[in-house]
């Protein structure tokens, strides 16, 4: 039923519009994704890199 509802709609579409539609529409997912990831902040790892340069790295444990 999905399939054949899904052929009908890309059969009957214009290609210009599809091609139109996939244009638009991927950059607008990825940018809301990277928007909702940004909400949720990943842990920073702290590492040697972090410490000025000549600074001695001190481990925690």
């Amino acid at each position: 039923m999905v399939e054949a509802a899904t052929t009908f709609m890309f059969q009957s579409m214009d290609p210009g519009i599809l091609g139109a539609v996939v244009l638009v529409g991927i950059p607008v997912v990825a940018i809301t994704l990277f928007g909702i990831a940004a909400r949720f902040p990943m842990a920073r790892r702290s590492t040697t890199a972090d410490a000025p340069y000549g600074a001695p790295a001190v481990e925690q444990r």
